[in-house]
């Protein structure tokens, strides 16, 4: 081990020939040589070393990136522990997808062009300034070989996809780079897409990671593709410019001093594969916390956003400690001042720590479930005009607003300001010998789902038919109730909680209503006498006919003449609007146009032993008298309404 020469990936590092390096570390040391560069240059040997490579990537692993750009074992070790400060093409080491479930394509270049070495054994004996150099144990290697050429990596990314579409959009693109052809000076004019395949390209940015030094950085696929093409042609042309070190060999001082400094060991497979592992997992917690903030979920709710906000920064401080600590154990460890059980150990106390892999993983993933039933839930609600309050108090103003008789709050119970794990996590991270843990106990939403959507579903049609009323105001919230699980609906009334646990009231069972066959009415089946009052809500545009009456059972059904048109006929009394209101009995018309003014509701009071039938308008608590009918019944009256709806083709709307 100690008399190996190394082979390590430059990842943009300033490497020249016999510069020292500290492989313990997996540092440059700058500025510090052997010999002097007039005696160097004499013993450099040049060959031309023409290859070139490309290839697509749909994989995003820290081991794919880490294979396209060589590194290998210790060296990637280091890089994890964030030893190596990386450039040029080097920086694709440490690209990251955003979100988890999101495609991406990467399409890459690799050419060298030149190998140099160095001829130790052409060099002579070491004198005394070289030796005092050695002897400093700044260095453990010497730069013998470099090999030189350029990298370049157009990674095509997409936005935030469903989980489903994310391979197939992944793959299409892939199907697109594959139809590059090869290098040549008409390889624009031969590269032809169809429109599907110009559709997929559009939803995919570009960043640009290489050695090459572009007049401008590539972010669409056209810009990706041009640059591309002049990719053999700058390295052909601008050599010097654009060629870089990209693999360098390496030569232990032990070869020149027995009394150098040396690598005792590398990192072995198997502690290598767990600091892998370790810092994976944080990689992909780090992209599911970026999706789960783009949810409206977690948006509109300021519980929720803190509880993701906090998770990632417990996950990332937990990360850096790591890296410290590899920072920290590596270099010992290869220097033999360190048994690598050591580390071995640290990173093995994770997984009896509360940020072990089953606890983190199941958190998020109780976390992604509560979110993804919150959307479904919001998603039913969305189209009627409802306000999402983020706290009590703006509940309170909006249920107890002036003018609102009636308000319903859709509330998910389960989401509560705090998190007991998340507190743990931070204590942990505080004091690691505190002994905190927790058991994350089974999905608390298990089995409420279905019912969150029926009352998500019930929710919304009552929004949906009340929303033109302003007394009646729909709201939705975050708040905690122990009492429900997964959500519940609370109901206020005039400034008062009705219940926390509203459910629509059953519709009993009736007669169907009288329907006819021409005219757009209904007769209602409830025959009546006595004194009764009785409100009609409606809507209306300005060529809508809309009115309420009471009529004898004997009114007409069939035909569209006046026997059997409400007011048009001595057995029905009407009172409607169109172009203003009227009152209307046996087609005569008894008053009007009244000014119609705000009104959306009317009340209806019959004394028929008195013989009156009267109409207000009912705005908010107070009645406005209208229109009184004044007459001697001798049947029994029901209850009827009237309603016409012009639309663009003069079509009628049937009365269901």
């Amino acid at each position: 081990m100690a008399s190996d020469n190394l082979e390590v990936a430059a990842l943009g590092r300033p490497f020249t020939l016999g510069m020292l390096y500290d492989a313990c570390r997996d540092k440059l040391i700058p500025g510090v040589k052997l010999w002097e560069d007039s005696t160097l240059q004499d013993h450099i040997q040049e060959s031309p070393q023409h290859t070139s490579k490309v290839d697509i990537s749909l994989s995003d692993s820290i081991e794919d990136r880490s294979s396209l750009l060589s590194v290998e074992g210790s060296l990637k070790a280091s890089f994890l522990g964030g030893l190596v400060e990386v450039g040029g093409s080097g920086t694709y080491l440490k690209d990251q997808k955003k979100y988890f479930n999101q495609s991406r394509v990467t399409l890459s270049y690799r050419a060298t062009t030149t190998f140099k070495q160095l001829v130790i054994t052409r060099l002579g004996k070491k004198d005394r300034q070289q030796q005092s150099v050695i002897k400093q144990g700044l260095a453990t290697h010497i730069v013998t070989g470099i090999l030189y050429g350029a990298n370049a990596f157009f990674v095509f990314d997409s936005e935030m996809l469903d989980a489903k579409s994310v391979h197939d959009t992944q793959v299409s693109m892939q199907a697109v780079l594959k139809k590059i052809p090869s290098f040549d000076g008409g390889m624009n004019a031969r590269f032809q897409l169809c429109d599907t395949e110009k559709t997929i390209t559009k939803k995919f940015s570009c960043t640009f990671y290489g050695d090459f030094l572009l007049d401008d950085n590539p972010q669409t696929f056209e810009a990706a593709l041009t640059s591309f093409a002049q990719l053999p042609k700058l390295l052909k042309e601008e050599k010097k410019r654009n060629s870089v070190p990209l693999k360098v060999w390496l030569m232990p001082l032990i070869c020149l001093d027995p009394e150098a400094v040396k690598l005792t060991r590398e990192i072995s497979d198997g502690l290598l594969d767990d600091i892998q592992k370790a810092l994976n997992l944080f990689s992909i917690l780090d992209m599911k916390s970026n999706e789960c903030a783009e949810h409206k979920a977690v948006e509109k709710f300021l519980h929720i956003q803190e509880k993701m906000k906090k998770f990632k920064d417990l996950c990332n401080r937990y990360r850096s400690k790591l890296q410290n600590k590899l920072k920290k154990k590596l270099p010992a460890i290869r220097a033999g001042a360190e048994p690598e059980s050591s580390l071995k150990k640290y990173i093995e106390e994770r997984e009896r720590s509360p940020f072990s892999t089953d606890k983190l993983k199941k958190w998020m993933d109780y976390k992604e479930k509560e979110i993804n039933v919150i959307n479904i839930c919001l998603k039913i609600i969305d189209k009627t005009k409802v306000k999402i309050v983020s706290n009590e108090n703006e509940l309170e103003r909006e249920a107890f607003a002036r003018g609102v008789d009636d308000a319903l709050c859709f509330d998910f119970t389960f989401v509560e300001s705090g998190d007991a794990y998340l507190d743990v996590l931070d204590n942990y991270l505080r004091s690691p010998k505190s002994g905190n843990t927790i058991e994350i106990k089974g999905y608390p939403l298990s089995n409420a789902r279905e019912e969150m959507i029926n009352k998500a579903e019930t929710f919304r049609d009552l929004a949906k038919a009340l929303r033109n009323n302003s007394r009646f105001r729909f709201l939705v919230a975050a708040m905690a109730n122990k009492k429900y699980k997964g959500a519940t609906i609370y109901h206020y009334r005039q400034g008062n909680l009705v219940t926390d646990n509203f459910i629509k009231p059953d519709i009993p069972d009736v007669k169907s209503c009288v329907v006819f066959d021409k005219h757009c009415q209904v007769l209602c089946t409830e025959a009546l006498k006595g004194r009764h009052y009785w409100e009609v809500e409606w809507s209306i545009g300005d060529n809508d006919e809309v009115g309420v009456a009471v009529a004898y059972d004997r009114i007409g059904r069939k035909g569209g003449g006046p026997a059997s048109r409400l007011g048009h006929n001595n057995v029905s009394w009407y009172f409607g609007h169109r172009y203003g209101l009227y009152a209307w009995h046996n087609a005569k018309e008894y008053c009007g146009p009244l000014t119609q003014g705000d009104c959306r509701k009317v009340g209806v009071y019959l004394d028929w032993n008195a013989g009156t039938l009267s109409f207000y308008r009912v705005s908010s608590n107070r009645l406005s008298h209208l229109y009184t009918f004044k007459t001697r019944f001798t049947e029994a009256v029901y209850p009827a309404v009237w309603i016409w709806c012009w639309r663009t083709n003069g079509e009628t709307l049937p009365v269901a």
